[in-house]
């Protein structure tokens, strides 16, 4: 018998089978490169109103929504307190910024150019801080330990500063007044006459410093 030699498979056929294997690769590099999301330079939060409201308490770190801060402002009738709007973290057991969250932005706050362009400022000394957690009674009272820092400024910015605490808290529903204490014990505090007081304090104790509604 005359054996019959069998010539390998070449050229084309193979050329076909390489481009068929090719083909997914290409497709899914294509639609990576559809999808892709671009990556910022640092990380930044994530403002509520972006944010599912399916957010559990494990992933609420990062969120910021809106609260009222009082900050200052110099104009014609001198230094006074000015309630603005601003990004606050939301609290680790909620979705919406709470009175510890707003002081602790409060007491870190450094004019950005957002800030300078409204004129806004502070009278709270850097490095000023909580204490511990807040504590607020059945009765509404929230009591703020702070380190000495603020204690130590002399009027009037001292009663700017406080006035700034009290009504920051004071902006929340559930705060009817703002006690301050250390190591467990009532602190003197300068009220916006001057006057200094140990009582619990609204943001009707600053009354005569807060800008005129426009």
């Amino acid at each position: 018998r005359c054996a019959r030699r069998v010539q390998p498979v070449t050229g084309r056929p193979r050329r076909l089978r390489a481009a068929v294997l090719a083909a997914p690769a290409l497709l899914l590099a294509a639609l990576l490169g559809a999808c892709g999301v671009p990556a910022d330079d640092e990380p930044r939060a994530i403002e509520q109103e972006h944010v599912s409201e399916d957010v559990t308490e494990d992933t609420a770190e990062g969120l910021t929504d809106t609260a009222t801060l009082y900050l200052t402002r110099s104009g014609a009738s001198g230094t006074l307190l000015a309630p603005a709007e601003w990004q606050v973290p939301v609290g680790t057991s909620s979705t919406s910024p709470t009175p510890t969250t707003a002081l602790e932005t409060l007491l870190a706050f450094q004019p950005d150019e957002t800030a300078q362009a409204q004129g806004l400022g502070t009278q709270i000394p850097p490095n000023t801080r909580l204490v511990g957690p807040l504590d607020i009674d059945g009765e509404g009272v929230l009591t703020v330990d702070l380190n000495e820092t603020l204690y130590g400024i002399p009027a009037p910015a001292s009663s700017l500063a406080f006035g700034q605490v009290v009504c920051t808290a004071d902006a929340f529903g559930e705060v009817g007044a703002v006690r301050f204490e250390q190591d467990g014990q009532p602190r003197r505090v300068p009220m916006g006459d001057g006057e200094s007081s140990g009582q619990p304090l609204t943001c009707d104790s600053y009354a005569n410093l807060v800008e005129p509604a426009t």
